[in-house]
């Protein structure tokens, strides 16, 4: 399967349908409560869960980037694609658990339908265009939250508490992981929580959790039968490091990255200038292929998007510049590739080089 040739930004910032038509006598986001792809079951919630409210106190604005992390069913990501239009980005991010990579887990869970699998129902959806489902291990690297953009709004939509009683993840922190969203956000930007009624956290831990990672809270206010909570990103918080990583990267292109050579797992990966990668090798699937782009820690981050078992899987890992039709190696850090490739990185001609830092 080859993906067709496109540039990563129009992959995310989505096309036009009608489910956006303009309308001159509603606003957006009347206009996004009464989507017409929205399913009959969440319809028939708003009348509890005050969806209205609850965007207004949010703050999403057309054409934002959102980030929503654990969509679950997609209650409130129907609305906020709509609410964003074809001129935003809304991430979809489920927390990854239960295994090293997706393919080992599809194996595990024999087939059975996987939060991301609901994610991916709602994105299929035709008008929600601008979703991209981002599966991830919020976990690594001590704390991950890797998007493509930086978000204007981070929205949780289950209980805040899952990120405390490991819901997600038995190596989760949810301070490291807070500090990962921070960083993936514009200066201003709105991390919007919710503490629900019979929720394992009360509304002071999950404020003093944000204010002690460096967001500024900003307000809180109870709607329906929950607790929401704003924070805000201060202006003088560092910025991100995209530039940086994407330096190194460019450096890939007509290169070919290469891992566990001379063994089974042996992986061949090609990073493309259009945000496309294909990845090569004897082990697993024979052939993967998706889309490359920068986080805010400045990592090259692979979202795979075929074979479709894996298809929104992210893994991400910090890259050096290297020479153009360099044929090199990196060393892993989790699973076999630990084992396989713990005598560092080398050249195919056998030439030692500096290991890259994690």
């Amino acid at each position: 399967m080859r993906l067709p040739v496109l540039c990563l930004a129009c992959l995310l910032s989505g096309a036009a349908t009608p489910a956006f038509a303009a309308d001159a006598t509603a606003t957006p986001l009347k206009l996004a409560i009464a989507d017409p792809g929205r399913a009959p079951d969440d319809i028939a919630r708003d009348a509890k869960m005050k969806p209205a409210d609850v965007m207004t106190f949010a703050g999403v604005k057309p054409g934002s980037v959102v980030a929503e992390l654990a969509p679950e069913q997609g209650y409130y990501a129907r609305i906020l694609s709509i609410l964003i239009g074809p001129k935003g980005n809304h991430y979809l991010v489920v927390p990854f658990t239960g295994a090293i990579n997706a393919d080992t887990l599809r194996k595990q869970t024999k087939g059975q339908d996987l939060p991301v699998d609901e994610a991916h129902a709602v994105a299929d959806i035709a008008g929600y265009e601008n979703m991209l489902v981002i599966w991830e291990d919020l976990a690594l690297d001590g704390g991950q939250f890797a998007i493509p953009k930086q978000a204007d709004t981070v929205f949780m939509s289950p209980d805040y508490g899952k990120l405390r009683d490991k819901s997600y993840g038995q190596a989760v922190s949810p301070d490291a992981v807070n500090k990962a969203i921070l960083a993936a956000m514009n200066a201003g930007g709105t991390y919007v929580v919710s503490i629900g009624t019979n929720g394992t956290v009360t509304a002071e831990v999950a404020r003093a959790d944000l204010v002690g990672v460096g967001f500024t809270f900003d307000k809180q206010q109870d709607i329906g039968d929950r607790t929401f909570l704003r924070f805000k990103k201060p202006a003088n918080m560092p910025g991100d490091k995209r530039a940086l990583g994407m330096a190194a990267v460019k450096t890939l292109f007509g290169n070919t990255l290469i891992t566990g050579m001379g063994r089974e797992i042996e992986r061949h990966l090609f990073y493309h200038p259009d945000g496309t990668y294909q990845e090569l090798g004897k082990a697993a699937s024979l052939l993967q292929e998706g889309y490359w782009f920068i986080d805010a820690a400045g990592r090259n981050c692979i979202l795979h998007q075929f074979p479709r078992d894996e298809r929104g899987y992210n893994f991400c890992m910090f890259m050096e510049p290297r020479k153009v039709g360099e044929r090199w190696q990196y060393q892993g850090r989790r699973g076999p590739e630990n084992e396989m490739l713990g005598g560092g990185f080398v050249y195919m001609d056998g030439t030692t080089v500096t290991p890259m830092k994690p």
